[in-house]
């Protein structure tokens, strides 16, 4: 059986469940999960709401099975990424955005992502109301599928949302510890800043490629669990009868890079694990045809009848990045799942 749980900041966690997967779904016309693998103009699965009533035992034995099943299609990451070998990818990208740099491309960055394969007693159910709990301000959610497994995370990241004629994508990249509450006000540096600026520029082109007149707020500065973005919010008025401006926009600049082209050809050459479903879109669509969906962040891929957990994270690389300082970062973006897995 196929499943999902999310919770929405704000709102209360919805769920469902199906026999039934859909794939290569191009509309908004059927009520129910939606997902995807990390991949340009991706392909969109769709687990219909059939069921709205799940129990934990349900979840765990469905997780289990689903879980045996995929790694048939989707095999499962043995070993974590050592350290060497992801600060030997951190160079390589860092190369090549020096070298992608131009007139027509002035800023450049690719996403360097590892993987860290842990152990993990709780059940699903467990873990997501805990993320519930612990990240208020995040997009919590549960799935898993006789083809991609059992997936967990609570991202910060919006990618679009289609809600009463008005569209919402939201820029969110550069990372730095989250600041105390009696630190004054820091100024970003500017790798941080032209980071994010990138992605910034992606969404409101794409936006306007598609007819629409984007209007932006920021950037500002938001905590995400152990760390904090710079966050522009771009707006327009419009609704989605379809999802070709969502599948336009994955993966943006901050799941992949920029030119994005390049940036994934460089990523599948130099990163040694394939992402799956880590960096592709989740989200939920609604009855009336709105959706909202987040970008598959500060997430892991469950590995029940094991009792482990792959767990991801990544960051932006530019021409003035550092790889020591760009290992840290990952390592307190994996926090964000750790501290609920595997302290308890």
């Amino acid at each position: 059986m196929n499943f999902f749980k999310i919770r929405i900041p704000g709102q209360p966690p919805t769920a469902g469940c199906s026999d039934l997967l859909v794939e290569d779904v191009d509309t908004p016309d059927t009520p129910g999960f939606i997902y995807s693998e990390f991949e340009e103009n991706p392909c969109i699965y769709l687990i219909p709401t059939d069921r709205t009533s799940l129990s934990d035992e349900e979840v765990s034995r469905w997780s289990h099975e689903n879980d045996l099943q995929s790694e048939m299609y989707m095999p499962f990451i043995k070993e974590s990424t050592p350290k060497e070998i992801h600060l030997s990818v951190i160079k390589q990208l860092r190369e090549a955005t020096t070298r992608w740099i131009s007139s027509r491309y002035p800023h450049t960055k690719a996403i360097a992502s590892r993987t860290l394969r842990t152990v993990c007693r709780l059940s699903p159910s467990v873990i997501f109301n805990l993320l519930c709990e612990k990240y208020p301000s995040a997009c919590v959610f549960l799935f898993s599928t006789r083809r991609h497994g059992t997936w967990i995370g609570a991202t910060p990241e919006i990618i679009l949302t289609s809600e009463v004629g008005r569209l919402l994508s939201v820029s969110l990249a550069g990372t730095r510890p989250a600041s105390c509450r009696h630190e004054s006000r820091r100024e970003w540096d500017l790798k941080n800043i032209e980071e994010q600026a990138i992605v910034t520029d992606f969404i409101t082109s794409t936006f306007k490629a598609y007819g629409l007149i984007p209007m932006t707020k920021g950037p500002d500065t938001k905590k995400a669990g152990p760390v904090e973005h710079l966050y522009t919010e771009i707006c327009a008025e419009g609704i989605c009868k379809n999802f070709l401006l969502l599948k336009s926009l994955c993966p943006t600049p901050a799941l992949s890079g920029f030119p994005r082209e390049a940036a994934i050809e460089a990523i599948r050459n130099s990163e040694r694990d394939p992402r799956q479903c880590y960096g592709g879109l989740i989200g939920i669509v609604r009855e009336d045809g709105s959706f909202s969906t987040f970008a598959n962040l500060r997430s892991g891929r469950l590995d029940t009848p094991k009792q482990q957990i792959e767990l991801h994270a990544g960051g932006g690389i530019t021409p003035l990045s550092d790889a020591e300082k760009e290992w840290e970062e990952t390592e307190i973006k994996l926090s964000t799942l750790q501290k609920i897995i595997v302290f308890r």
